[in-house]
């Protein structure tokens, strides 16, 4: 079943820079380190800079602010209100976003809602770091979901038709992928739970990583791809009867961490992660009236750095060093959106 569902994977390029020696001759500048800064980019336009370094938020704006005028993104009517589809979300491409030039690509939309044939229309930005200076837009095109970019045959950004999408083609037991490896998930058969294995794309096999079973108080974890695709992180959550046939999410606060090779590597246990999450009902259905909790924390990235970065979804984070550092090749997956504010699309900056 795995091997069917890595066979787009399989052929993936996988980068791998070269390093060059320093000349030892004449002092140099210091290089900067193009992973300093991360700008999560949240569908609603929200732009939030976080610095790995002090591990910190330094500040927060809108893309509607720095778009032009008229606005090439949409501005929000008041805090709070969700767009009816993505507004804002970076291209991302085996070569990244070329912010180490100092510029990043945004697909972006200036309509708040669609029309009634459920389309909206799209621009290509380019924004220059570090002040995201809006320097060209370039029409798309009116399409019914956020379109995938992919670079041409010339090296242009182009919209990749869907049924040309490898990730697409892989979507259905594919999480995310990374430098030509892929994170699958699978139905563990005859028992309630998951499996969790990495498609490693240059040596054509496939490893096993854990298995995850929905017994007892035991539910599946968070998984999440780090950069490189060769290390796996599972956020574990527990449910825990509430009676009235309501049942609590709650987050242990336990991460693990798993390589190619299938072993856990490390374990930490984060109290500042854990706690109540949502309720659902016996049925597994979420219960969208019950609020979310302060400890409603969710990763939304695994930096180069190595460290785990969480966010509560109310502009708040959380900054985990695992003791790993990870491959700079992005990640992507099959989602496009972020209505809940729980994956924003990252930008890496040295400035």
């Amino acid at each position: 079943m795995h091997r069917s569902a890595t066979a787009s994977a399989i052929g993936l390029a996988l980068l791998c820079p070269g390093l060059g020696m320093a000349e030892t001759a004449a002092p140099t500048a210091p290089v900067q380190n193009p992973h300093r800064y991360l700008y999560a980019v949240y569908c609603n336009g929200t732009v939030d800079r976080l610095d790995l370094v002090q591990q910190t938020k330094t500040g927060s704006f809108q893309l509607s602010e720095r778009s032009g005028k008229p606005a090439a993104i949409a501005a929000l009517p008041r805090p709070g209100v969700r767009p009816g589809g993505c507004l804002a979300r970076p291209v991302v491409t085996q070569d990244a976003q070329d912010s180490s030039d100092g510029v990043v690509n945004i697909v972006a939309s200036s309509r708040l809602d669609p029309d009634a044939d459920g389309r909206k229309p799209y621009q290509l930005l380019t924004f220059a770091l570090p002040g995201w200076t809006l320097q060209q837009a370039r029409n798309l095109g009116s399409f019914d979901a956020l379109p995938r970019l992919a670079r041409a045959a010339d090296g242009t950004l182009a919209v990749q038709p869907q049924d040309k999408d490898p990730a697409a083609a892989m979507a259905a037991q594919a999480q995310a992928w990374s430098a030509g490896n892929v994170l699958l998930i699978y139905a563990l058969p005859g028992q309630r739970g998951m499996g969790a294995a990495l498609a490693l794309g240059a040596e054509a096999r496939i490893v096993h990583l854990a298995e995850f079973r929905s017994g007892g108080n035991d539910i599946p974890p968070d998984l999440h791809l780090a950069p490189g695709g060769r290390f796996v992180l599972a956020s574990l959550k527990r449910s825990i009867p509430l009676g009235e046939d309501l049942r609590k999410v709650e987050a242990t606060g336990e991460l693990r961490l798993y390589g190619a090779d299938g072993r856990q590597t490390r374990v930490l246990n984060q109290a500042s992660l854990a706690g109540s999450v949502l309720a659902r009902s016996l049925s597994r259905t979420l219960d969208p009236d019950q609020p979310r909790t302060d400890n409603d924390w969710f990763n939304v990235a695994l930096t180069p750095g190595g460290l785990a970065v969480f966010t509560d979804r109310r502009g708040n984070y959380q900054f985990i060093a695992l003791g790993q550092p990870f491959d700079s090749d992005p990640v992507t997956d099959d989602a496009q959106d972020d209505a809940d504010g729980a994956r924003p699309g990252l930008v890496y900056a040295a400035r």
